[in-house]
């Protein structure tokens, strides 16, 4: 049985009261209570379930239905948490409206207390740099439901979330336990580099803009890994596989990452023994609504950054263009006075 080393790389608020202001001031709260109920569509990227977690945070608005939340909200960023009940509970009572208005809900996860300014309709979406924690890799989620034109009678709001992150999978085929053993006991890591990691999304056009702020990203688990970014176009950006104290970098075969879309990326591992990854399979797989395609792509390897070297094996690294050695990278400590002064990363061509 083949064996395989998955990399998942992914990618985006406390004081709550009911918000009546200069448009909505006649509106009057009534006695009939709100109550919220959630799940994830079509399927999670929850750390344990594909569900959420008791105690997730999401934040809640609301309009009279058919208003823009840049002119009027009758619930401004109420904070709702997963109970035990598998419901959302919110951190105080809010009431449908006296008169019998519908509403339109908003929400989000995760929970920010400062999300939507007033009279905005987009908040800052981010992830994490480093999602090796649970924490941090959970809250590097972006999440979000509408529900438009609710009666005043309904007994419990459904609220719907979709992903609007993208979603990478990298994947190591090996042929045999012998083979995968051997690469693992050096505890290799993938480096995400040079992705963007912040942007805006606007509730009104339901959508995902100005990707920005490039930075190289940790993704989250020991030997099955994940991790996300925000939807992008591809510019530049790699993974940076560190294995068995040799850098592979592969670049990405795709015009651009799509909102709730996870990308596969398949490296067979007998291709890395020439020092270049000579084959990548890629493909979508459904995470929101996705496609299936396959491509094939060369490398070559132009840069290396040394952020991508953990020196956890060795202190010296040989560099290849294929087959062939053209450099040593060096972890090397500097004396002075009999005692370590510094460090310093040197890199020394080799002359064949």
């Amino acid at each position: 049985m083949k064996n395989i080393f998955t990399a998942l790389l992914m990618l985006l608020f406390a004081s709550c009261v009911n918000q009546i202001d200069s448009e909505i001031d006649s509106i009057k709260e009534g006695k009939l209570p709100i109550t919220f109920t959630a799940k994830i569509s079509p399927m999670s990227t929850r750390v344990v379930d594909n569900a959420f977690e008791v105690g997730d945070k999401v934040g809640l608005y609301a309009t009279i239905a058919g208003s823009s939340l840049n002119v009027g909200r009758y619930i401004d960023n109420l904070l709702l948490s997963y109970g035990k009940s598998k419901k959302m509970i919110p951190a105080r009572d809010v009431f449908y409206p006296l008169e019998g208005e519908n509403l339109d809900f908003y929400a989000y996860y995760p929970y920010s207390s400062s999300a939507l300014a007033d009279g905005e309709t987009s908040l800052h979406v981010s992830v994490a740099e480093n999602q090796t924690e649970d924490s941090d890799f959970s809250l590097s989620d972006f999440l979000v439901a509408k529900t438009s034109n609710v009666e005043n009678a309904t007994e419990s709001v459904q609220l719907d979330f979709k992903h609007k992150l993208s979603k990478l999978d990298i994947k190591i085929v090996f042929e045999d336990e012998e083979s995968a053993a051997d690469a693992f006991a050096s505890n290799p890591t993938i480096l995400a580099t040079d992705f963007n990691t912040e942007a805006e999304y606007d509730f009104s056009e339901d959508a995902i803009s100005s990707p920005n702020v490039l930075k190289d990203l940790i993704p989250h688990g020991e030997w099955i890994l994940d991790g996300k970014t925000v939807p992008q176009t591809i510019t530049g950006q790699r993974f940076v596989l560190d294995m068995a104290g040799r850098i592979y970098t592969c670049s990405l075969d795709e015009e651009g990452l799509i909102e709730g879309i996870q990308y596969n990326w398949k490296i067979n591992a007998e291709t890395l023994v020439e020092g270049a990854l000579n084959e990548i399979k890629a493909s979508i797989s459904e995470w929101g609504i996705g496609k299936e395609q396959n491509t094939e792509t060369n490398v070559n390897i132009s840069t290396i950054k040394v952020e991508s070297f953990s020196f956890a094996t060795s202190n010296i690294y040989h560099i290849y263009n294929g087959s062939t050695p053209i450099a040593e990278i060096c972890k090397e400590y500097l004396y002075k006075e009999g005692v370590v002064d510094s460090r310093a990363i040197v890199v020394y061509p080799m002359v064949n």
